[in-house]
């Protein structure tokens, strides 16, 4: 109620007016652009992910692309989702995709796998500000690129990723952590900025960056942007990074960022 407040407020401020045979009141969920907006937040709409479920394997670069844009209008509910498309997304340079050949296992994998992923049914949380909360970022690297994902008292708020360019895929372990870190700050620093918070991370040397005598341009530039959040870094072991549950590769590894969102 609070909510239909403010914006009837704001439409009597503004002198807009709502047509009342437009109008609905009081409604479980509604659908909107795609997604299905209810109390308990927002998920995909199954009509969408009905289509992406059945979709058949591309066999040409043209229905692809179409495969593709329609996947990543959902990304936001993707974990990894450019590391899980990272083969299918190669396919679409210039001269990748030129015969069935092209597509192989792995490329049939990665697209199995996503749809599967997008019929998962995730349920995104709206972020309650009116109460103190802890907002936790969990952020994955590997050697495809780059994931996290942001979520509230153990509820996701929203997925982010990043795929590893060709240099990116030639920085150390830890820089590829660190910049792991960086984009998903980037993303989500709505949320995280001007507040404590923690970073959790079971890369080791991350947390004694602030420490290290010498950093190169690129560190430097990248610290010079953590500067602007007010966080402490923690170690946590491997083997207790309750982010390893959530990983789709072998290979990631994670970083933690637990922020305590305080009432304005």
């Amino acid at each position: 109620l609070e909510h239909l407040k403010l914006v009837l407020e704001v439409l009597r401020r503004e002198q807009m007016f709502a047509k009342r045979a437009k109008c609905f009141w009081a409604q479980p969920q509604v659908e909107y652009l795609g997604h299905i907006v209810s109390a308990t937040g927002v998920k995909m709409d199954p009509r969408k992910v009905a289509v992406v479920r059945d979709w058949p394997a591309p066999q040409n670069l043209q229905e692809l692309r179409k495969f593709l844009g329609l996947t990543d209008y959902f990304h936001k509910f993707i974990k990894q989702y450019s590391v899980l498309t990272a083969p299918l997304t190669n396919l679409t340079r210039k001269g990748a995709f030129i015969s069935l050949e092209s597509w192989t296992s792995e490329c049939q994998q990665a697209f199995e796998e996503l749809k599967r992923v997008v019929a998962d049914d995730i349920t995104l949380a709206f972020p309650d500000h009116s109460l103190p909360f802890l907002v936790e970022l969990f952020s994955d690297a590997s050697i495809y690129g780059s994931g996290a994902v942001l979520l509230q008292e153990g509820r996701p708020i929203a997925f982010t990723s990043k795929t590893f360019s060709g240099a990116e895929t030639r920085y150390t372990t830890g820089e590829q952590e660190l910049l792991a870190v960086i984009h998903a700050l980037k993303g989500w620093r709505c949320y995280l900025e001007g507040r404590p918070f923690t970073l959790k991370t079971d890369h080791k040397p991350l947390t004694f960056l602030q420490s290290v005598p010498t950093l190169n341009r690129r560190q430097a530039r990248w610290m010079e942007f953590l500067a602007r959040f007010d966080c402490v870094w923690e170690h946590i072991a491997g083997r207790i990074n309750i982010a390893d549950a959530l990983s789709r590769h072998p290979s990631l590894h994670a970083a933690i960022l637990a922020a305590p969102v305080l009432r304005p």
